[in-house]
């Protein structure tokens, strides 16, 4: 069946009946029900992982520089993944330095679902659904850790790297204390963590500081933009097809800053 599809979709391809992206997806999503994990997988050797005792400045540091929001955390070596660190879980250590005295990892570890290599894609995205996870660990045949596989991967597989901006994961990054650029997607309850502020929205129709910032303005901002909001300054520093991208919050200590 497939093969008898492929013609047709190449055909409305070469006619401009099906745009070469949508041609793309196509296809794959015809493939899809024969992929594995193994297809998808990231490999044991290309892994960011922590080990369970590392210093939270460290850890800190790891997801910084990698850019994941989700790592698996292993005790003595990369075959025994006893959790899954999300990074959204320590960012009140970041800024609060007293209770990084009190920082136990272990408190803050997910367990992991571990899949073999061979179990199709289709299979794990309905146990991502169940499990409300985006992560897991595959094992091979003998039990030991082959690699990781993430709902951002098999979303990749579907779509294509044309789709790869948008299933990335929400970063952020440190400027000082009371500043921070942030993605547009991090939640409103991520930036009062990070800033230490108690930002509320009445609103249930976003939960994002791109949606906060779309709806106290009542516009799409220009790249530069500065929105004043209480005792916060929002800079708009990238917009990309009338859609923020990046925003920079910064914490004013006074009255006369705004």
């Amino acid at each position: 069946m497939i093969e008898e599809i492929k013609p047709l979709i190449e055909l409305g391809g070469r006619y401009g009946v099906i745009r070469k992206e949508e041609e793309e997806i196509i296809k794959n999503l015809l493939q899809f029900p024969n992929k594995t994990v193994k297809d998808v997988m990231t490999s044991r050797v290309d892994m960011v992982a922590i080990e369970l005792n590392t210093e939270l400045k460290q850890i800190i540091k790891t997801i910084k520089e990698s850019g994941f929001s989700r790592l698996p955390v292993y005790q003595e070596q990369i075959d025994n993944i006893v959790g899954i660190l999300y990074a959204k879980d320590i960012i009140q250590f970041i800024r609060n330095k007293t209770a990084r005295k009190k920082f136990d990892i272990k408190k803050f570890l997910k367990e992991p679902i571990f899949v073999p290599e061979t179990m199709k894609l289709e299979t794990l995205l309905q146990e991502f659904k169940q499990k409300k996870m985006h992560i897991a660990i595959v094992v091979d045949e003998f039990g030991g850790t082959a690699g990781l596989v993430t709902l951002q991967d098999i979303i990749t597989e579907i779509f294509g790297e044309i789709e790869r901006e948008e299933a990335e994961e929400k970063t952020f990054e440190k400027i000082n204390d009371d500043e921070f650029l942030v993605d547009a997607g991090i939640t409103i309850e991520e930036v009062n963590e990070l800033l230490g502020i108690n930002l509320k929205t009445t609103k249930s129709d976003y939960d994002t500081i791109g949606g906060f910032i779309l709806d106290i303005t009542g516009k799409i901002p220009k790249e530069k933009d500065v929105i004043n909001y209480e005792n916060l300054r929002f800079t708009i520093e990238k917009v990309e097809n009338r859609r923020i991208k990046k925003i920079r919050v910064e914490k004013l200590k006074s009255q006369e800053d705004v």
